[in-house]
């Protein structure tokens, strides 16, 4: 996902023709070479906190639950899927962001944990309390009018799914280094 959001920053930004380069390229551009700077620190170093930051903003919804990487050190008990994973706190922190422009990562982490756990079978509730969950048996619950369900949490759905995000990353990553930074092909090694 960060790849993704990269790519589409950076080709957004070289754009110079039409409406995209009159108006989004200098934006895109004004944007990302803020989100690579941090005092004098090279741009490498601050990508390098950037990430670590983005990885936190990916993490940090699942902090109300006990079992997960950050809940099992720092839990907040509150309802699984409820105050952390609404779209509350990704707004508090896109404004924040504005005055600290570092904070994009981990607003950007935030948010695309949001939109992975919005494609799961019980959804995610972006406006939470205004909108909510409907109750079964044996604890599960599903957003109210949730109809794609792209994944099941923790089953092998799951992992396809991570599977083929990886992989359309990888190959945009791929077609990025060669068509807009113009990398050479690698030549085949001859033993």
């Amino acid at each position: 996902s960060l790849a993704c959001i990269g790519i589409g920053v950076d080709v957004a930004a070289r754009q110079t023709d039409g409406l995209l380069g009159e108006y989004i390229g200098p934006s895109a551009a004004n944007f990302r070479d803020s989100v690579l700077t941090l005092g004098g620190l090279p741009a490498p170093v601050v990508a390098c906190i950037g990430v670590a930051l983005f990885v936190f903003g990916t993490l940090l919804p699942d902090i109300d639950n006990e079992k997960s990487l950050l809940g099992r050190y720092a839990h907040i008990p509150v309802e699984h899927r409820t105050w952390t994973h609404a779209l509350w706190f990704v707004l508090v922190s896109a404004m924040a962001s504005t005055a600290v422009p570092l904070l994009w990562w981990f607003t950007a982490g935030y948010a695309v944990h949001l939109f992975w756990d919005s494609l799961s079978r019980g959804g995610v509730c972006w406006f939470y309390p205004l909108s909510n969950y409907r109750r079964f048996g044996g604890g599960a619950k599903v957003k109210n009018g949730h109809v794609l369900r792209l994944y099941g949490v923790g089953d092998g759905s799951e992992t396809v799914v991570v599977a083929a995000a990886v992989l359309v990353a990888a190959l945009l990553a791929y077609w990025y280094a060669l068509k807009v930074l113009g990398w050479p092909l690698p030549t085949p090694l001859i033993v």
